[in-house]
């Protein structure tokens, strides 16, 4: 019975072993880019966000869930609160660009943030991640 555990636990680490060695860090396999467009009070600006793989074959999947919560402080107001994959722009290189628009109400200095989860995925697995982006914004 000993030796049959050994065996069994043997395999075990083996097989943890392997699958480590085959997934790579979610984190390694993109970028995220963050920009907000130069507005002044009264006008509209648009806060952009785009997940750039950058691995050979990597890329942010539609089909599984891709959340966004986004929040603005100071004189900004974003128009939408959530993004879905659903709402993107366009797709470049594997990753979707989303422009989301944003008022600005009065002058100064705020920031426009986003949370995201995402799955990015390349040939041998796709794995859940996360990000948060924060872009300062001075409204003139």
């Amino acid at each position: 019975m000993r030796r049959t555990l050994t065996a069994l636990s043997s395999a075990a680490v083996l097989l943890l072993a392997c699958k480590g060695e085959a997934e790579a860090d979610p984190k390694s396999l993109y970028r995220v880019e963050a920009s907000a467009s130069p507005v002044a009070a009264g006008q509209q600006g648009t806060f952009r966000i785009a997940v750039r793989p950058t691995a050979a074959g990597a890329h942010v999947k539609p089909e599984t869930p891709f959340r966004g919560k986004l929040v603005a402080t100071g004189p900004l107001a974003l128009q939408k609160t959530e993004i879905a994959f659903g709402d993107n722009a366009r797709i470049e290189g594997g990753g979707p660009v989303f422009e989301i628009p944003f008022d600005a109400k009065a002058p100064g200095g705020g920031t426009l943030a986003a949370d995201l989860t995402f799955f990015v995925c390349t040939a041998q697995s796709c794995m859940r991640t996360t990000e948060q982006v924060t872009v300062p914004v001075q409204v003139k």
